[in-house]
């Protein structure tokens, strides 16, 4: 049968099910660990690890470093650390919004960021219909610099809106029009 730590009010504080699922706060876990309410985990620098058991495991992590005041993630395939971070807004991981390479390129919009001119240095990729990059100071967008390219043509941007100034810069027939 199922086993269960109670307070002397009668909540449930563990509880652990006849098929070895574990729920705190609960008494119908239906993973191996399920938790109602927050979790902490309180130590100098500590890690959270998803994956499989053992060393050489796939998996990544997240963590915290104390003395550089900084939340990392990675994550490890094998012994190698060398893989991409991938973030997407669905569970299975086919609508994916941005990549961070192992090589430290980022892509925004594409699953392989690369450098279009050979350039050794890393490289943000961003692709769409028309993408932009947007610098603005605290007071929000009525102070801006964009950079996007459409109809391809690449546009700088001053201003807010549609008003501000303009700078377009295209090519034809090899050369570059201002």
């Amino acid at each position: 049968g199922a086993f269960a730590f109670h307070s002397n009010a009668g909540n449930n504080h563990l509880y652990i099910a006849n098929g070895g699922n574990i729920g705190i706060g609960m008494t119908s876990p239906t993973a191996k660990l399920e938790v109602a309410g927050n979790i902490n985990v309180i130590n100098p620098n500590p890690v959270v690890w998803i994956g499989e058991s053992g060393s050489g495991g796939l998996g990544g992590f997240i963590g915290w470093n104390d003395a550089g005041n900084y939340l990392f993630l990675g994550h490890s395939y094998g012994s190698a650390f060398n893989k991409n971070i991938v973030i997407n807004s669905s569970g299975d991981g086919a609508d994916e919004k941005m990549r961070i390479t192992s090589g430290g390129n980022v892509g925004i919009g594409t699953d392989s960021p690369t450098s279009v001119s050979g350039a050794a240095g890393p490289v943000l990729d961003l692709s769409g219909a028309n993408p932009e990059i947007v610098f603005h100071d605290t007071s929000g967008t009525a102070n801006n610099v964009s950079i996007y390219y459409i109809n391809n043509t690449l546009v700088w941007h001053s201003g807010s809106g549609s008003t501000g100034s303009k700078m377009t810069l295209a090519t034809q027939n090899g050369n570059l029009l201002i």
